[in-house]
């Protein structure tokens, strides 16, 4: 129990010091993810949990950082690769200032015209979030 308060302790100290060094700042921008795609099943591939682990804090380094702060973030597809996988960046505002951050998510969602690309199995069915459907729709 005294290695966990330890941890706990310095893990919320290494907080409160990126939130001062980060305090003049009113959004961060940085990668959603380390790469455009990880294979089907590179997570687990080899059974062990630690590997396990250690892959996803590989591939997705920045949000795990603000999972931990509490800061609030959104994540956006902003474009392609040239093999025609999606891109996104990941945005974090202050604590507090939501607002700032979404408003500023939507200028970047407007301004790359949308994101409205999903795969045609998705298509095939009623959702209240593909092709603009609305909040589900009833078929007579």
């Amino acid at each position: 129990a005294a290695a966990l308060s330890a941890t706990l302790g310095e893990l919320q100290a290494q907080v409160r010091l990126g939130a001062r060094r980060t305090a003049g700042c009113d959004l961060l921008l940085c990668p959603t993810l380390a790469a455009p795609q990880a294979p089907v099943g590179w997570f687990t591939s080899d059974g062990d949990p630690a590997s396990d682990f250690d892959r996803q804090r590989r591939f997705s380094p920045y949000c795990a950082i603000f999972n931990v702060t509490g800061e609030p973030s959104v994540s956006l597809p902003v474009g392609t690769t040239g093999a025609g996988l999606p891109v996104g960046i990941l945005l974090t505002g202050r604590y507090g200032d939501d607002a700032r951050l979404i408003a500023t998510a939507a200028e970047l969602e407007n301004s790359s015209g949308g994101w409205d690309r999903h795969p045609a199995i998705w298509r095939a069915v009623d959702s209240a979030n593909v092709n603009g459907s609305g909040v589900g729709r009833l078929t007579p």
